[in-house]
């Protein structure tokens, strides 16, 4: 079986998981910890995707070229642990 790739808009990404609403504290406070306990003052991108566990289509630049089910349409988002597909930030290779 052949994985799709999902191609991930950063600047949407970002604006999406940082949004104003209640899972938005309880996030934080989970990449709060995670960098207290490793001593670090900033995250990847990757760290905040793994942190993830769906992404809203939206949030995809790529999602009409993808072979979804209707379940997928139907529900607007994909999530990571899906194994029809490898998730990636769109033009990552040229930054």
């Amino acid at each position: 079986m052949n994985k799709q790739t999902v191609l991930i808009d950063k600047d949407n990404f970002l604006d999406w998981r940082f949004r104003e609403d209640d899972d938005k504290d309880f996030f934080l406070g989970d990449l709060i910890y995670d960098l207290k306990r490793e001593g670090k003052y900033s995250i990847d991108l990757e760290d905040v995707l793994s942190m993830t566990e769906y992404i809203p289509m939206y949030c995809i630049n790529n999602w009409e070229d993808l072979n979804l089910d209707e379940k997928d349409e139907d529900e607007e988002e994909l999530y990571f642990q899906d194994e029809r597909f490898d998730f990636e930030f769109d033009g990552d290779e040229n930054e």
